[in-house]
């Protein structure tokens, strides 16, 4: 398997966790929102499972979207081009950069990778580079040295 496929594979694995983190988060807040509330006393119990109700909308939203995110991964081709764009391995002298979905920085392989998204700052500043250009970004420049 080639170093873009890994990448791609270990973002993928990474989101996957994330998914499965918030379902059992879900799972939590609704266990402690399910109260009956004909035998609730104390008013500050159905507050707090009004509570509860607010953080699981909040948090099935965000498990919503890290749902579409991960079809969003799947659905990334693997085709390589000659210019930046969505679905690129862009290796430049400092970083590794993954076109699809930011992640948390990582190290595969001795490089350190990071996954940026197409709306992403740093992403406008190298849209549509070829191997060997330039592209500044926070007062720094970096050179291309690969794209795959």
């Amino acid at each position: 398997m080639d170093m873009k496929q890994q990448v791609k594979e270990y973002i993928i694995n990474d989101q996957k966790q994330r998914i499965s983190e918030l379902k059992q988060l879900l799972d939590n807040i609704q266990a402690q929102s399910d109260i009956d509330e004909a035998s609730v006393i104390d008013p500050e119990d159905l507050t707090r499972q009004s509570e509860a109700t607010d953080m699981r909308l909040i948090q099935q939203a965000r498990l919503v979207e890290a749902e579409d995110e991960l079809l969003f991964m799947e659905t990334i081709s693997n085709d390589s081009t000659e210019k930046v764009g969505l679905g690129n391995l862009v290796t430049t002298d400092t970083f590794v950069y993954y076109i699809g979905m930011p992640c948390q920085p990582f190290q595969l392989g001795g490089k350190d990778v990071v996954g940026i998204s197409t709306h992403s700052p740093i992403y406008a500043s190298m849209v549509g580079k070829e191997k060997g250009d330039k592209f500044s970004f926070n007062d720094n420049t970096y050179s291309i040295i690969d794209i795959a």
